[in-house]
């Protein structure tokens, strides 16, 4: 895939019409990948440090920016899923990176993931595989960032998998009129941090509220951010929703 995909946000205004009814699409839908917010570490490639900086959050695949060290982006939270993935020995180049991987709690692979002493398993000639379980935050990228409306995936697991559950706990605080907000209509701002635990290191994402007066979504927007929540939970209902994990073991030294 070329590094200079980026998203496309202006059209003729005479396809507006027409895209409303179009169906040219569908077909597709069981081939989407969702892109992640990908964070640069010290081990990624020296193009993507060269080209954006290490602790940059860009999408991947693709490659757009949602923001520098030291910047920030907006994003609405939509759907989320766990996935639990038993993940090969980085030095075993003759399996596939992901050896198994399942939405199934109860599966031996989920209990696997969550147990730390049952979380490494030898195979082979000397490899280790590794459980982890996946916290998947699906949404869009929002605000006045060129990447506004792009669907993603914030991933947490290993490092920053108890970061992931903070944000769930975030998540129910957020109320209307001390009602439970819903998921599609919060705006939530991250920004990508430095971690550092004994000897790993490694950049991370933390988050916070963003301005009082962009707490949600803007009303007009509702239909919109709740169809897509819709279609998200469909989508995995279906078993259509994949998330791209290229790199994710490769590249860090988190924990």
């Amino acid at each position: 895939m070329s590094d200079d995909i980026v998203a496309v946000s202006g059209s003729p205004s005479w396809l507006a019409d027409v895209s409303s009814e179009d169906t040219s699409m569908e077909s597709l839908s069981e081939h989407r990948i969702l892109p992640r917010v990908k964070v640069i570490q010290s081990l990624s490639e020296q193009s993507l440090k060269d080209q954006f900086g290490e602790g940059a959050a860009i999408l991947s695949p693709g490659n757009g920016l949602a923001c520098k060290r030291g910047e920030h982006f907006d994003f609405v939270p939509l759907f989320f899923f766990n996935e639990f993935i038993k993940w090969a020995d980085l030095n075993d180049s003759g399996s596939s990176s992901i050896m198994e991987r399942t939405f199934d709690a109860a599966s031996p692979t989920a209990i696997k993931a969550r147990n730390p002493a049952n979380r490494e398993e030898a195979y082979g000639q000397g490899f280790t595989a590794r459980y982890q379980e996946h916290l998947n935050y699906c949404g869009v990228i929002y605000g006045d960032s060129p990447l506004a409306g792009t669907a993603c995936v914030l991933g947490f697991t290993r490092g920053e998998f108890y970061k992931g559950k903070e944000f769930a706990s975030a998540l129910f605080l957020r109320k209307i009129e001390g009602k439970q907000a819903p998921l599609w209509s919060m705006v939530w701002r991250f920004m990508p941090a430095f971690r550092e635990r004994g000897s790993y290191k490694w950049f991370g994402l933390d988050f916070c509220n963003p301005p009082q007066d962009s707490l949600f979504i803007k009303e007009e927007e509702a239909d919109l951010m709740r169809n897509e929540h819709l279609n998200l939970r469909q989508d995995f209902e279906n078993r259509k929703l994949a998330v791209d994990l290229t790199e994710t073991e490769s590249d860090s030294d988190e924990m």
